[in-house]
């Protein structure tokens, strides 16, 4: 487990052609294990994931309205703080393919799978120079169901016991329900990839110092702006912190940083004008650049912060200064996620989060390989025990991602919501709705209309977060839903107000009665 001279690195036998394949081999296996299920079940080539309807919508936007920009799905031509450019492209091969708008989720998915695993690849080669380790370690990541978790094999390990042994039939409860990382579209299965890339590309610039390479970094943070917030921001604060600690390099990262601010300022701009036209009541609502009840804040990771720091330790005492920029991402990671409780600004801060503990999982293993090549004595039982392990680890992985979708009572219920809306809508003789109307009713149906057939929906799970909305057009909103309904008592509506407020009303420590007096006032 010798490393090889980083001079031989950028060679085309040191990239070697089979690990990687095998990586991306293995990450299309688990990304299309959930697109392969719904169309067995539903017979439609779908995505069936965690707010996956939500985002359908907003392309549906420039699928069938104006494919040059996105807007809210609720409100025509309402503003939305997400960019184009996750949206777009993916619309636009759905449009050139004749496929339907339902199908723009597998082709996220075809980007996020192979993006990730490749983007994965690459990195762990860049640091250890060992293809099929490389290859190996991005297996072991794209497997584990909950890339981001705390102790991801203690979960693994929990997960497949629940599934296995404990619940071998019907329904399974795998709380907490998994996030899906890398494999949930589009935030951050559309992200990672081009993270990974930046982290590749400003090692290699860090290495040469000059070139195209610097260049090609700066421009690969100016992208980023038209692509997350989240990401954007938290690779703006790494590279000031890998300024500030990697002083041989800081001209790097100053020269990085200016051409990526110089080309995403205009983004910025647009993020600035879109919140001074939005509603205040709906930023305040959403929580969004203000305040938020107090359970919402976060508490500080301590497990996090000892691994980053006991691993700055190690980069700092063996001069391992190759690894700065990603132990920067991490606690900037760290930082960020932790920034409502210095700055009272919520915004959601659990984003940075989600981004911060994949790049914390590699940095862990990159430390551990590079430290076991110096302590651990290769022998040949390993040519054969460790690939089988991997293997298993990976099965598990594929078993996991699929009893998400099949044993899960959301994952089952989400299957059943769309073979329904499938033999209810998308069968020969069926008359298709007027375009671009409002449709009221179960909020099921009303979201699957809105993609299927260009629908607005009345009310629906996304309507408290759309910023063009205020809280008297919500609450009329989802007031007349309910009537239109079929909700005639009074107290039936009380308890499923209530529901709304709980998930639409971020910045609520509790619901009470003042609060529900001005939905019970429009509903009367």
């Amino acid at each position: 487990m010798i490393a090889e001279p980083r001079g031989k690195l950028l060679s085309k036998k040191n990239i070697a052609g089979w690990p990687l394949f095998c990586c991306v081999l293995a990450g299309l296996a688990l990304s299309f294990t959930p697109i392969v299920i719904a169309r067995l079940r539903t017979g439609m080539w779908t995505l069936v994931q965690p707010e996956i309807e939500y985002y359908l919508q907003i392309a549906g936007q420039a699928y069938y309205n104006h494919l040059s920009y996105i807007s809210d799905p609720s409100v025509p031509d309402g503003i939305i703080f997400y960019p184009w450019l996750p949206f777009g492209p993916a619309v636009a091969l759905a449009k050139a393919l004749g496929l339907s708008l339902f199908s723009v989720g597998p082709i996220w998915m075809l980007f996020g799978g192979v993006g990730t695993s490749a983007g994965l690849y690459f990195v762990f080669w860049r640091f250890l120079g060992r293809p099929w380790i490389a290859a190996g370690l991005a297996i072991f990541c794209l497997s584990s169901l909950r890339f981001s978790a705390l102790v991801p094999l203690n979960y693994q390990f929990d997960a497949i016991m629940r599934g296995l042994l404990i619940h071998p039939y019907g329904k399974v409860d795998l709380s907490p329900i998994p996030i899906w990382e890398w494999r949930r579209v589009v935030d951050p299965a559309f992200d990672l990839p081009f993270l990974f890339v930046q982290i590749v590309v400003i090692s290699i610039a860090r290495e040469r110092q000059k070139g195209i390479s610097v260049l090609l970094s700066g421009l690969l943070f100016g992208l980023m702006f038209y692509i997350y917030f989240y990401m954007w921001t938290l690779v703006t604060v790494a590279l000031s912190l890998a300024m500030l600690l990697d002083s041989t390099r800081r001209k790097i990262y100053a020269q990085t940083l200016l051409i990526g601010i110089a080309l995403g300022a205009p983004e910025v701009v647009h993020l600035f004008r879109l919140r001074a036209v939005a509603s205040t009541e709906a930023l305040t609502r959403f929580a969004a650049f203000s305040a938020a009840g107090s359970e919402y804040l976060p508490g500080l990771p301590w497990l996090s912060i000892i691994a980053i720091g006991l691993m700055g330790l190690w980069i700092w005492s063996t001069a391992t200064f190759e690894l700065t920029y990603l132990w920067s991402l991490a606690a900037a990671g760290i930082v960020l996620g932790c920034s409502p409780l210095l700055t009272g600004a919520f915004l959601h801060a659990y984003h940075w989060t989600w981004l911060m503990l994949p790049v914390r999982m590699i940095l862990a293993l990159i430390v551990i390989a590079m430290i076991a090549r110096e302590r651990v004595r290769w022998v040949p039982a390993f040519n054969w025990a460790l690939p089988s392990l991997l293997a298993i680890y990976l099965i598990g992985g594929i078993y996991l991602t699929a009893i998400t979708l099949t044993r899960t009572e959301d994952g089952a219920a989400k299957i059943e919501n769309y073979a329904r809306y499938r033999s209810q809508r998308l069968v020969p003789g069926v008359s298709p709705l007027a375009p671009d109307s409002v449709i009221a009713g179960d909020d099921r149906f009303s979201e699957l209309a809105t993609i299927g057939e260009n629908q607005r929906a009345l009310s629906g799970v996304f309507l408290n977060a759309s910023m063009s909305v205020d809280d008297s057009m919500w609450r009329s909103r989802f007031s007349l839903n309910a009537f239109l309904s079929g909700t005639t008592d009074r107290k039936e509506f009380e308890r499923a107000a209530s529901l709304e407020l709980e998930t639409g009303l971020w910045n609520a420590p509790k619901i009470t009665p003042e609060l529900l007096a001005p939905f019970m006032s429009t509903y009367d």
